[in-house]
């Protein structure tokens, strides 16, 4: 991992890269066979990954934003 993420993309780092190779296993299931399950598979583990990045972006925006305003740690816990 990078020196220079963040404590909450760190957590979530491996989660992401597990389902971003479950994606890619069901894209090239669908692309090999045309199975309309690995598409809906792969389409349900691009949004998981979209919805966590997202989640991470939101997060971490906040906790930069009380960083600077110098807001208590304590809520973070």
């Amino acid at each position: 991992m990078q020196e220079w993420m963040s404590p909450i993309r760190k957590k979530y780092f491996k989660i992401i890269q597990n389902l971003t190779n479950n994606a890619d296993i069901f894209s090239r299931m669908y692309t090999e066979t045309g199975d309309k399950g690995a598409l809906n598979a792969y389409k349900h583990y691009v949004k998981e990954i979209k919805n966590i990045k997202d989640f991470i972006s939101k997060h971490t925006l906040f906790f930069f934003l009380c960083i600077h305003m110098r807001i208590p740690s304590v809520i973070f816990a």
